[in-house]
C-alpha cells in the first residue's frame, strides 16, 4: 500500500507544488497545511462503508438481555454494526436486527415472543432478546473508525502518527480529496467541480469495493416477532 507521504509526494508533483521530504512533526506553512488536508480526508472518507474497515469480532455473552456497551464489545474504534449478521454460534441461530424500537417493544410486550433472537441498540449499548445465558459464542460484523494501517502492515488506527502510515481508502479517491480540499482553501475557481468528481468517484470505488449489505438468503429478512421459517422447500 501507498505511504501517505508518497501519496502526497505524488499529489504535490502533479499540482507543481513543493515535493516534502516528511510531513509527520514538520511546522512549515504548506506541509502543515496539507497534513491537516490529509487529516481531513481520513475523516470524510471514514464515513462510508469499505471493506477494509469492516472487520468480523467474536465475544462470551453476558446473562441477560443487556451485552454491554458497543465499544467494550467491539472496542474503542467502533463505528457502526452490519444489520442481521449478529449469530449465536454456541447455538447456531442467527440474531435479527438491531431492530427498531417499535418492533424491540412489540417483543418485551408479547409473552411468547418466539424462540427467534432479536438485537436492539439503546443508549449506547447491545440488547438481545429472549434473554441469553452467560458464556455463549457470539459474533457480529461491524465497520470500525479506523481508516489507518501502521507501517507494521496490521495494526489499525484512527490517527496518523508516522509518514510511512498508508490509509484504508483507494490511492485515487484520497488524491482527488486532497486536490478538491486544496483549490477550496486556496479559493481558487472551480473546485466545485473537483468535488463533485471526488463525491463521483468514491460512490463508484464504494460500489465496486463491495462495501457489505448481508443477505444470507439472498432476498434479506426483517425482523418480526414469532418463528423464522428459513426460505426453502419443505414436504409437509
Amino acid at each position: 500500500m501507498t505511504t501517505i507521504l508518497t501519496l502526497v509526494q505524488d499529489f504535490c508533483e502533479k499540482t507543481g507544488l513543493p515535493r516534502p521530504s516528511a510531513l509527520i512533526g514538520v511546522t512549515e506553512k504548506s506541509v502543515a497545511q496539507m497534513r491537516a488536508l490529509l487529516i481531513e480526508c481520513v475523516e470524510d472518507l471514514g464515513r462510508y462503508n469499505w471493506q477494509t474497515q469492516t472487520l468480523r469480532k467474536t465475544w462470551t455473552s453476558l446473562a441477560g438481555q443487556d451485552q454491554g456497551p458497543l465499544t467494550t464489545i467491539f472496542g474503542a474504534d467502533y463505528r457502526s454494526l452490519m444489520p442481521d449478521t449478529i449469530w449465536n454460534n454456541t447455538r447456531v441461530m442467527r440474531v435479527f436486527g438491531p431492530v427498531p424500537a417499535q418492533i424491540w417493544q412489540t417483543f418485551q410486550a408479547l409473552p411468547n415472543a418466539g424462540p427467534e433472537y432479536q438485537s436492539w441498540i439503546s443508549g449506547g449499548n447491545l440488547y438481545i432478546s429472549p434473554a441469553i445465558q452467560a458464556g455463549e459464542s457470539l459474533s457480529a460484523i461491524y465497520v470500525t473508525t479506523a481508516g489507518v494501517l501502521d507501517v507494521d502492515g496490521v495494526t489499525t488506527k484512527t490517527r496518523i502518527t508516522a509518514d510511512d502510515d498508508s490509509l484504508l481508502f483507494p490511492d485515487s479517491v484520497v488524491k482527488r480529496c486532497l486536490e478538491y480540499k486544496w483549490r477550496k482553501q486556496k479559493g481558487e475557481a472551480g473546485w466545485e467541480d473537483d468535488y463533485n468528481a471526488f463525491i463521483s468517484l468514491v460512490m463508484k470505488d464504494v460500489v465496486k469495493d463491495g462495501a457489505p449489505t448481508f443477505s444470507l438468503d439472498g432476498r434479506g429478512q426483517t425482523a418480526r416477532p414469532g418463528i423464522f421459517v428459513p426460505a426453502g422447500s419443505w414436504n409437509v
